[in-house]
């Protein structure tokens, strides 16, 4: 049915029924209820506990972190011997 048609009928065809699915969808489809809207809740703390809280943050000191000194290494290279390693590339790709 495709096989000798202009890209632009084509393109038409099969973007229809696509186009009219998603109207149909966007048009019909049943939509979401509203959640009631539900009030905050106050929190109360209880005495006992506020106080263990209080104690346990007086006991526990945060400590202060320090980043420790990152000393440099000196810089590795693969070819220890200077120019040596060079040559035995220049060498190796002549063959």
């Amino acid at each position: 049915m495709f096989n000798n048609m202009k890209p632009l009928p084509k393109a038409i065809m099969i973007a229809a029924p696509i186009a009219l699915a998603v109207w149909g969808y966007t048009t019909f489809a049943p939509k979401k209820v509203a959640e009631p809207v539900v009030t905050p809740v106050v929190v109360t703390a209880v005495p006992a506990e506020s106080e263990a809280v209080t104690r346990a943050a007086a006991m526990v000191e945060a400590p202060v972190a320090t980043a420790p000194q990152v000393q440099e290494a000196p810089a590795q290279s693969n070819v220890t011997s200077g120019d040596a390693g060079m040559a035995a590339l220049l060498k190796a790709g002549k063959k």
